[in-house]
């Protein structure tokens, strides 16, 4: 979760919305899409993440 926040914070919302955020260095360094899956739905997951970010 922590390396797609990172995503916000390079690029904003843009950031958020690339269809490659999964594939990005700092996403797959930190398990990638099988990490997610561990953690539930990847598209849920991100979903909440983005809630919380634009709630702080």
């Amino acid at each position: 979760m922590r390396a797609i926040a990172s995503q916000f914070e390079r690029g904003g919302t843009d950031g958020l919305e690339n269809p490659e955020i999964f594939r990005t260095p700092e996403v797959r360094t930190a398990g990638g899409l099988a990490a997610l899956k561990l953690a539930g739905n990847p598209r849920e997951l991100l979903v909440e993440t983005k809630a919380r970010m634009f709630a702080a």
